[in-house]
């Protein structure tokens, strides 16, 4: 069974909480930490939107599934999470178009 609509709502929170992490000044300590204390790899997930929605939509399209059933249960979690995944990168550009450029700041 193919739920859209929870595709599209898991895609559009996979989108928020991506571009809040990546962009927002309430998580610029995160940021720092990370440029501070982490490895060059986890600076560059969180501080980029696409990066970081790839891991936010992995435990979503897990717990809920939106492509059950459709076919065999791999190539359906695969598909589930890229579209996912694929979708927020337009609801982000959606929120990028509609309220202009967000700097990143990094400190």
């Amino acid at each position: 069974m193919i739920d859209v609509i929870l595709l599209l709502v898991c895609s559009f929170a996979v989108a928020a909480a991506a571009l809040t992490i990546t962009h927002t000044y309430a998580f610029r300590w995160l940021r720092g930490f990370a440029q501070d204390y982490l490895p060059e790899p986890i600076v560059k997930l969180v501080t980029c939107p696409y990066c970081l929605a790839h891991w936010f939509a992995l435990p979503l399209i897990v717990v809920y599934k939106p492509l059950s059933g459709v076919s065999h249960p791999l190539v359906d979690f695969t598909v589930a999470w890229f579209c996912c995944v694929g979708l927020s990168a337009l609801w982000m550009g959606l929120v990028w178009k509609g309220i202009g450029s967000i700097p990143s700041p990094r400190r």
